[in-house]
């Protein structure tokens, strides 16, 4: 077989700078293999919390289930079930009415300044 060989003749600092070059790359790559193994270990890691918390999760939510079949269900006044929609109103509309009069006052004394 013929081969093309074609030699490339180097000082002998470029020669020591490319050997740098090329160590340093490789530890650059052993670092950049040790973080990704580090982080397959930790995404394994979060991927078994996260499974071990979807299980208790579950099992939570059985047992609430469990509760409220056994539990009685309150009685609820129909009376009490309307209270806590008028509050709301109730406040609302108080709050409104404040800031009327708040501005009345105010413009109230602007008229007086203008005088």
């Amino acid at each position: 077989m013929a081969e093309n060989l074609i030699h490339v003749g180097l000082n002998r600092e470029e020669l020591i700078n490319s050997k740098k070059e090329i160590l340093s790359t490789e530890a650059d790559l052993i670092r950049i293999l040790q973080t990704i193994k580090k982080y397959q270990l930790l995404r394994t890691n979060e991927l078994k919390l996260k499974t071990r918390l979807l299980k208790k999760l579950k099992e939570t939510k059985a047992e609430i289930k469990k509760l409220e079949e056994i539990l009685p269900k309150p009685k609820i006044p129909k009376i009490l079930l309307g209270i806590g929609n008028k509050k709301d109103e109730f406040k609302i509309s108080s709050k409104k009415d404040n800031l009327e009069s708040q501005l009345e006052e105010i413009q109230k004394k602007l008229r007086e300044l203008e005088k």
